[in-house]
């Protein structure tokens, strides 16, 4: 399940969505840090400052990086990198 929100962990459960998951509804969810971070709000990068200059292939390439993973791919990385023409 990842990392399911308490809502969503307590439907599947009420609508028996799942087997063999042990869980007490009437718990109150516990405070996760991972969730607030990822929850942070930033300022939207401007959308018409770069818009008007591409016009072909490759003349706007966005990256991301993420790592290092817990445990090696299949091919040995810790990494991951998507690229985005």
């Amino acid at each position: 399940l990842n990392h399911v929100n308490h809502e969503d962990l307590r439907r599947m459960v009420k609508h028996n969505m799942v087997d063999g998951l042990n869980v007490d509804l009437s718990t109150t969810p516990e405070f996760c840090r991972t969730c607030m971070k990822s929850k942070i709000i930033r300022q939207s990068f401007p959308k018409e400052s770069s818009r008007a200059l591409i016009k072909s292939y490759g003349d706007k390439v966005v990256a991301d990086l993420w790592g290092p993973a817990p445990k090696r791919s299949l091919g040995g990385k810790y990494y991951y990198m998507l690229l985005k023409d």
